[in-house]
Order: C-alpha cells, then sequence, then structure tokens
C-alpha cells in the first residue's frame, strides 16, 4: 500500500504472520530459562499451537498518535488451559512463553502494516498500566469498535483481555526511521526483569542476553522463571514468591 500524510484514519484490521523458527525456539528456551531438556517439549508443543495461530492486529491514527491492537486468537488460550486442567503446569507455561514470543513477533508485522499504510513509524510503544492508566485498554477496544472494527477482544471489568495473547498500545507517528520503536524490552521499565532482550543493533527485535557464565558452560540454567514459579505455587496451593 502507499503511505499517506494523514493523522487520522479509522481502525483497520489485518491478518498477521507470526512465526518462531527453530533459532527464535531455542532463543525461548534460553530466554525463559529451561534447561536444554526441555528444547525437544518446547517443539512439540509449538508444533501444536502454530496450526491454531490466528494473529491478527487492529490499528487506529489520531493526530499522529497511532492506537494499537494484537491478538493471537481464542485456540491458544484453549490449548493452554487444557493442558493447566490436566496438571501439566510445564507445558501450560511453555505455552505461556511460546505465546508471548509470538505477540511480540505480530507487533512488528502490524507495525510494518502500519508504515505501509501511513508512511510513518511508530516511536514508542506505550501500554496500559506502564505509561497510561489501566483503563485505557478499554478505551483503545471502545475506539475500535467505534470506527467499524469488529476486532476479536474484549476486556472485563477488571481490564483483562480475552483472548488472554491480547495486547493493546499506543505510540506516537514519527518519519524518522532512527527514531522507531525497538525491541518490546526497549519500552519497558523492568531493567531488573530476568527474560529482558538485550538491545540488538543489526535488527528491531533484539535477542535474549544469556549471562556471561551461562554462555561460558555452553547450557542453559536449570532453574525456572519466576512465571513457572508462580504456576508451580498455584497449582500446589501455594503462592512461590
Amino acid at each position: 500500500m502507499e503511505g499517506t500524510a494523514d493523522t487520522e484514519l479509522r481502525a483497520e484490521i489485518t491478518a498477521l504472520s507470526a512465526v518462531l523458527t527453530e533459532e527464535a525456539r531455542r532463543e525461548l528456551a534460553a530466554r525463559y530459562h529451561f534447561d536444554r531438556a526441555a528444547l525437544p517439549r518446547i517443539d512439540i508443543l509449538y508444533e501444536a499451537a502454530a496450526p491454531l495461530i490466528r494473529a491478527r492486529g487492529c490499528f487506529a491514527v489520531r493526530d499522529k498518535t497511532a492506537f494499537c491492537g494484537v491478538t493471537l486468537g481464542a485456540a491458544p488460550d484453549a490449548l493452554q488451559e487444557l493442558y493447566s486442567e490436566a496438571g501439566a503446569v510445564s507445558d501450560a507455561y511453555i505455552l505461556e512463553c511460546i505465546g508471548s514470543m509470538l505477540l511480540e513477533q505480530a507487533y512488528d508485522r502490524l507495525e510494518d502494516v502500519l508504515f505501509a499504510r501511513t508512511g510513518k513509524f511508530l516511536r514508542r510503544r506505550v501500554f496500559p498500566g506502564a505509561g497510561m492508566p489501566l483503563a485505557q485498554t478499554a478505551g483503545i477496544l471502545q475506539l475500535f469498535s467505534a470506527d467499524g472494527a469488529d476486532f476479536p477482544v474484549s476486556c472485563n471489568a477488571c481490564y483483562q483481555m480475552r483472548p488472554k495473547m491480547s495486547v493493546v498500545y499506543t505510540g506516537r507517528l514519527t518519519e524518522r526511521c532512527a527514531e522507531r520503536a525497538g525491541g518490546i524490552c526497549d519500552d519497558c521499565p523492568r531493567r531488573d526483569c530476568e527474560s529482558r532482550r538485550a538491545a540488538d543493533t543489526a535488527g528491531r527485535g533484539g535477542r535474549y542476553a544469556a549471562p556471561a557464565g551461562e554462555r561460558a558452560g555452553g547450557h542453559m540454567p536449570v532453574n525456572y522463571s519466576y512465571g513457572y514459579q508462580r504456576i508451580l505455587g498455584a497449582a500446589d496451593g501455594k503462592d512461590k514468591t
């Protein structure tokens, strides 16, 4: 599509491509602190989830601000719930990690579409609850609906979205490529997050930066991430914080 200088666009929905290559799945294992023994299981669960992914994006532009939404659809949630209900908490967590990485990839694909439509780049992603009130979740979804876009995402009174593998955010537009948004972690204030992706000057996404000892030893750590521990705590009826 040809770019446009318009500062207002009604909400549009687009299909998005989201695929984890073998290399990306290995990065997932390192980033979320899985042992190498988990790699075959990650591959199996990804192959089970991939045909169910229905990635969609929605965007609208108002006064040089883009309002964006991305979802993987309802099926990944249902698959994860099946594993959780069966007590397979490690598999459920792997599916959570797979969904998170697919969503990050979908952000980039949506912003490519946004550039094709407007000729401008998203400068920085601002998420409800981190840079704006959490209540703006409902406001962004209402904007899409008011524009007539049937974006398949809703939220409850606590602003939790359904499907769960969904996100909304905003960002100012810029004509300067050097100002475009980088990897998802670039916009996050949690500098101490153990799953933080290091900046990658060769590309937009960034890569997980394994700790020095982990790189030198040529292995992934056995300890699982905080999110995994919380799932185990819920399964045991304890809070393992």
